[in-house]
């Protein structure tokens, strides 16, 4: 993630999550994006030996991870986020009231 050592050593637990969140969003995104640059490349390279009826497209090269076969998987996929981000929600509510409850004292 590329954090110097004293601003690594300064993050909460709260903080440092947020921090690594966004970086694997961000890792994520980029490689979404080279591999949407391998298939147009592949798609195009290919095109000119494939049959007009064939009716070639890029998806058909390839799918990539945020395109979804089946449609049923994406509402699971939601359902799991959904859970994950209650669960995230009550421990970081958790922890808060633990450190608001130490300070107090």
């Amino acid at each position: 993630m590329g954090l110097g050592f004293d601003y690594f050593y300064s993050l909460t637990p709260r903080v440092f999550n947020n921090v690594a969140s966004g970086y694997m969003a961000k890792t994520t995104r980029n490689d979404e994006l080279f591999l949407k640059g391998i298939r147009k490349l592949g798609f195009w390279i290919l095109s000119p030996y494939v049959k007009k009826e064939v009716g070639l497209k890029e998806a058909d090269l390839f799918r990539l991870p945020s395109e979804s076969e089946d449609p049923d998987s994406s509402q699971e996929d939601l359902e799991k986020v959904i859970e994950q981000v209650a669960q995230d929600k009550e421990f970081w509510d958790k922890l808060d009231q633990t450190k608001n409850g130490s300070s107090t004292s």
